[in-house]
């Protein structure tokens, strides 16, 4: 999950044991995230948890990604 050029909230397709996900599923996980409240705020925990680990830590990550985890984070707070 990440917020797209027009601050959408979007997805893209992750490397699993056996392939790609594929763009459906990806889909059916940025709807969800779109539609369900709960879902949402567990995001939000789970994004705040991630982000901070991120800033304090940075285990190994070729790149930090704090900032896309601050847009996504400040997209869910905002979620209408």
């Amino acid at each position: 999950m990440f917020v797209d050029d027009n601050g959408n909230i979007a997805g893209a397709p992750i490397r699993l044991e056996h392939g790609w996900a594929s763009d459906k599923s990806v889909q059916a996980a940025v709807d969800a995230v779109n539609t369900d409240p709960k879902l949402r705020t567990d995001l939000l925990i789970k994004a705040r948890s991630a982000r901070e680990h991120m800033l304090d830590h940075n285990w190994g990550n070729k790149k930090n990604r704090a900032d896309e985890m601050k847009a996504l984070i400040e997209k869910l707070e905002g979620y209408p």
